[in-house]
């Protein structure tokens, strides 16, 4: 979108003569590529560019893609996990573990590795992955 300022009475150039509004997308696996990229923006402000942000916060934004790949080992280890817990129920309560009655994977949560008041988890490039799963086990 390209707006001659010049063309607009009414309108404040404050010496621009054109006005330039671009949106860039850019996809990439090569987080520290676009890390960088990001960081070089700086030089076109130097420059005299002005750049503004009309999605969210400024800087790249980091999606999670690969669920799919860590999903089996995940449901394993949260399956070993509450097979465990159920055992030590069991000691506890000075019984036995019987047979899986029930189970849920549950949901899958993408989450900031770092929670902090306004900043989202697309700004972060490392997420934490959770799932939370629903087991039931016979007691004899």
């Amino acid at each position: 979108d390209v707006t001659d300022t010049r063309a607009n009475p009414y309108q404040e150039s404050n010496g621009q003569k054109f006005i330039i509004n671009q949106t860039l997308m850019v996809r990439s696996d090569d987080i520290d590529r676009i890390r960088q990229a990001a960081q070089s923006v700086s030089e076109l402000v130097d420059s005299g560019v002005i750049l503004s942000s009309d999605y969210g916060p400024g800087g790249p934004t980091y999606l999670f893609n690969r669920l799919n790949d860590i999903k089996p080992e995940m449901i394993a280890e949260a399956t070993a996990a509450a097979r465990e817990a159920a055992a030590q129920f069991a000691r506890d309560a000075k019984t036995e573990l019987g047979n899986l009655r029930r189970a849920n994977q549950g949901v899958f949560q993408i989450l900031a590795r770092d929670q902090a008041p306004g900043v989202s988890e697309g700004q972060q490039p490392i997420k934490t992955v959770r799932v939370v799963t629903t087991v039931e086990y016979y007691l004899k």
